[in-house]
């Protein structure tokens, strides 16, 4: 049996329902989580995008996101915002659950958060960049039942999809690592660095599971 599920769409009203915090990883729990990466990654490699969906999205209340940001996927269980920045930010947000229209939207411009990963561990991710935060923040609303288009400020900020290479587009390419990025570090970095010893930590590489 495949373990992708169905993304549901706006009009579903299970994307209204707060979901309910994870008290003990269970089997259930775990084929959940594999269930949440596998529907993520079917779709990225259907559209070449998706960074993260959460577990409303599949239909199941369940207080899980799933995160993929090109390196070894990540799962925050119940995910906790303990700090928020008070510089804010309007940025064009899309949805793979409201796949008509990109909405602007006021996101904290950084945040800190707690969560659990797969093994149970108390996790910690402090004062994350705005690209992050702002995905994060996407993400904690589904699990309390928000959508993006709840946090429009006005009409005009609900767009077509079509919109979506002018307005979201160019913006999320600034972000990304290109080439003459990585020369402008190396003409920028101080040279005693370029020869740092790296050695591997067995305890980190099992806490972290890299």
């Amino acid at each position: 049996m495949s373990q992708i599920r169905t993304i549901l769409i706006d009009s579903d009203p299970r994307l209204r329902i707060a979901s309910r915090t994870v008290e003990e990883i269970t089997p259930d729990v775990t084929a959940m989580i594999t269930a949440l990466h596998a529907t993520l990654a079917d779709f990225r490699a259907r559209t070449g995008f998706g960074r993260a969906i959460s577990c409303p999205q599949i239909g199941e209340p369940l207080r899980i996101v799933a995160v993929q940001l090109g390196g070894q996927p990540v799962t925050l269980i119940n995910p906790l915002i303990v700090w928020r920045s008070e510089e804010t930010q309007l940025v064009w947000d899309d949805c793979m659950s409201v796949p008509n229209h990109i909405a602007n939207v006021r996101r904290h411009a950084s945040i800190s958060l707690t969560y659990q990963n797969e093994s149970g561990k108390t996790c910690h991710w402090n004062h994350l960049s705005a690209s992050l935060a702002e995905l994060i923040q996407h993400e904690v609303d589904h699990l309390d039942g928000v959508l993006m288009v709840d946090r429009i400020e006005h009409p005009e900020d609900l767009q077509p999809i079509s919109q979506h290479h002018k307005l979201i587009a160019p913006r999320r390419s600034e972000h990304r690592i290109k080439l003459d990025h990585i020369a402008s570090a190396a003409s920028r970095i101080n040279p005693t660095f370029l020869a740092s010893p790296q050695y591997r930590s067995p305890t980190l590489d099992a806490a972290l599971g890299v």
